[in-house]
């Protein structure tokens, strides 16, 4: 009788699945992570970049570094975004992304966000206009909607900014996105 008790135990054991651990990238309002672009980022790269770290300092206070890859990030979490070495030596590419999109992916403590970009700049020097796929861009405000960032209108009103203290994602975050 009392292995007729013993199997149910196992068996939920089994079936219950493990514990994600959070990786932070803000943690009690102060910046625990550094943004990392190429040390030739692209404009939508740069782009992707400081929308995270003003969006991120919106939500909880904590203002994260960008900077270029060759530079030394220090300790904790790296953000990897756009075409780094880093997201290669992981080997997370853009590779048989299609338009616009993205992956966000977490190895070790980096988060990569990486999207198909083609960089098309049109129209005057002083104010050009972004065009082409703008995949990095995207993938920064796909890792915001996931930490409850909404943009109901294109203004400030429309916008609502999650109060975080501290930012965390899954450990084992794994995501392509593909428009349709």
């Amino acid at each position: 009788m009392k292995s007729l008790l013993v199997i149910p135990a196992i068996v939920s054991l089994v079936l219950v699945p493990a514990r994600t651990v959070a990786l932070d990238l803000v943690r009690n309002g102060r910046p625990v992570s550094t943004i990392v672009v190429p040390d030739r980022a692209t404009a939508t790269e740069r782009r992707a970049a400081e929308t995270l770290a003003k969006y991120l300092a919106m939500a909880s206070g904590a203002e994260l570094p960008v900077i270029g890859e060759s530079a030394q990030a220090g300790t904790g979490t790296i953000l990897s975004v756009g075409r780094t070495d880093l997201a290669k030596q992981a080997c997370i590419t853009d590779e048989g992304l299609k338009y616009d999109g993205y992956r966000l992916a977490v190895k070790g403590p980096v988060l990569y966000l990486l999207g198909r970009d083609t960089d098309l700049l049109v129209g005057q020097q002083e104010n050009p206009v972004m065009a082409g796929a703008q995949g990095s861009v995207r993938a920064a405000f796909g890792l915001l909607d996931r930490l409850g960032f909404r943009w109901l209108q294109p203004t400030p009103m429309g916008t609502h900014v999650p109060q975080l203290k501290t930012v965390s994602v899954a450990d084992d975050l794994n995501i392509t996105y593909e428009p349709p």
